[in-house]
């Protein structure tokens, strides 16, 4: 855990970049938690998965 990082990313463009930015790094597991003096305790999540869900919400609630 020595290479860790915290982001807060508040709008679904700013995390569809931040995934996009994660995978063009080879990175392909982020660590989730909403304490980060407590990084161990973080579930880990799919950086794919999370990019799929959010470019599905910016397609579902794009104004037309």
């Amino acid at each position: 855990m020595g290479n860790l990082e915290v982001q807060q990313i508040l709008d679904w463009r700013g995390k569809e970049e931040f995934f996009k930015a994660l995978l063009l790094q080879s990175i392909e597991v982020y660590l989730l938690d909403p304490n980060p003096r407590q990084p161990l305790r973080a579930s880990r999540h799919a950086v794919r998965a999370a990019l799929v869900y959010v470019q599905s919400h910016k397609n579902q609630t794009a104004c037309l």
